[in-house]
């Protein structure tokens, strides 16, 4: 007969269960262990800035109010007695502040200089031009820039035309956008010439001491043979006024045929900034000192 194999104790077989669970139970509960212990991990930390890596608020620059100065230039028009254009910008508020025939042409005899001076000045800062090299009159072209904007210097001024006049109309129109002036802004409107002062103001693609150059030659201007800050510049007190005249003097009838201001007016102690161009024909520089007294007591206040 065949022998049986022996039938498996049921003790051994309980012991297999139990081991089994036991072995189930320490895997979940270590599996559990792990999973808390990941959720209980903290976050990287992250270390506040320093006050110097902070990046401030853009502080937007505060504006001074707007002072309207219409009233002042129709009270001095009223009695001017001759033709006049003005115009008056306000800089810091970027809008017109007064205007009479702002848009009539006159002649603005050496007013004209500011066109032809500025792309000068561009040029050199450029390296287009030497700003040491002879120029004219046994000065060099630095020197003449200087001059003809201080003391009107025709010696310097007549060749600086001759050299830019084939490109200046395309210069003025084109590249500045500015309307109604012509032959080399010999004709211009008070507008026009208030448009290429703005870009005098901005100054942009001139160096800071290019630009030093030039409003030292429009805010020091000698007295020698003449005054050449006779008119709209002497009816300020307070304020700096960066200026260039234009003027024709009939000797034979004794009297101004054209008296002409173009400046940049500076309140320091206020913060305000203004352009101020006044063309006029038959009257005389007085008059100009008249409007810029009027013009800086407005100011003054309203302040």
């Amino acid at each position: 007969m065949v022998r049986q194999p022996p039938k498996p104790s049921k003790t051994l077989t309980w012991l297999t269960v139990v081991f089994l669970v036991c072995l189930t139970v320490i895997s979940i509960f270590k599996l559990l262990l792990s999973m808390n212990e990941a959720g209980n991990e903290e976050e990287p930390k992250i270390s506040p800035k320093t006050p110097m890596e902070v990046e401030p608020e853009p502080v937007e620059e505060s504006k001074p109010e707007f002072i309207d100065l219409q009233s002042v230039v129709d009270i001095w028009a009223s009695s001017l007695g001759a033709n006049a254009g003005v115009f008056i910008y306000d800089l810091d508020n970027e809008k017109k502040a007064a205007a009479y025939n702002p848009d009539n042409i006159f002649f603005t005899a050496s007013v004209y200089k500011l066109f032809f001076v500025y792309e000068e000045y561009l040029r050199i800062n450029q390296g287009i031009d030497d700003p040491n090299e002879y120029f004219a009159d046994g000065k060099t072209r630095i020197e003449c820039l200087d001059l003809i904007i201080r003391e009107s210097y025709n010696p310097c001024a007549d060749p600086l035309r001759s050299e830019l006049m084939s490109g200046i109309e395309g210069i003025i129109t084109k590249k500045y956008k500015i309307k109604n002036t012509s032959n080399g802004a010999l004709n211009a409107s008070a507008r026009a010439v208030a448009e290429m002062l703005k870009i005098y103001y901005k100054h942009d693609g001139l160096s800071d001491e290019l630009w030093n150059k030039i409003a030292d030659s429009m805010l020091n201007q000698p007295t020698t043979t003449y005054n050449w800050r006779q008119g709209l510049p002497s009816g300020f007190s307070v304020a700096k006024v960066y200026d260039k005249v234009g003027w024709n003097y009939n000797e034979e009838e004794g009297h101004w045929s054209t008296y002409n201001d173009a400046a940049i007016v500076e309140f320091p102690d206020l913060n305000r900034h203004y352009i101020v161009v006044v063309l006029t024909k038959n009257t005389s520089h007085k008059k100009l000192v008249e409007l810029g007294r009027l013009i800086e007591q407005k100011v003054l206040e309203f302040n």
